[in-house]
């Protein structure tokens, strides 16, 4: 009888299947990882679209603050506001008013961003109110008083909820007493 050597029972993977085995990974490896650079890029995008919509409110605030003129004119508005409505395309435009309104800026609202909820609530959010039309948000400089479409007084929060397809959502809260501005989302 003859015996058998043990390594001739051992069965071993060729080259070409192991290369094979490695192809396959690989592209694996790269699906998964493309898929989340689409979802970190859709993320950015939605931050974008809420740094440009603070960055209006931030503005207008100042302008107020600050007594801004308008051009090269010394001139002073008596008021400045800022209105923005709940839809999937439109725009955010800043205002002032020196006797009538007068557009400052124009931001676009552009395809698949949308200005979800406009909800108007206390300092503490006790009690809330939810605007179905545009919000407005005006400051009078010449004695720092505020209305908004919040009609009651005790209303001094406005929270806005913005999403991007559908698929990410971000909360912008402003606070009318002290005029912060914070992302909760």
């Amino acid at each position: 009888m003859e015996k058998k050597c043990p390594a001739q029972n051992q069965k071993a993977f060729t080259l070409i299947e192991l290369l094979l085995v490695l192809f396959i990974i690989s592209l694996w490896i790269i699906w998964a990882t493309s898929l989340n650079f689409n979802s970190l890029n859709d993320q950015q995008k939605l931050g974008i679209f809420s740094n440009k919509i603070v960055t209006a409110f931030e503005e207008i605030r100042s302008n107020a603050l600050l007594g801004k003129w308008i051009w090269t004119s010394l001139e002073v508005p008596e008021k400045w506001k800022i209105e923005f409505a709940p839809s999937w395309t439109g725009t955010i435009q800043t205002f002032y008013n020196n006797g009538f309104w007068v557009l400052h800026n124009n931001i676009n609202i552009e395809t698949n961003f949308k200005i979800e909820e406009i909800v108007c609530s206390s300092i503490d959010w006790s009690f809330t109110w939810s605007i179905s039309g545009t919000g407005i948000i005006e400051i009078e400089w010449k004695d720092l008083t505020l209305t908004w479409a919040c009609d009651d007084t005790r209303y001094k929060k406005i929270k806005t909820t913005l999403s991007l397809k559908n698929n990410f959502k971000k909360t912008l809260e402003i606070n009318t007493v002290n005029w912060l501005i914070e992302s909760v989302q």
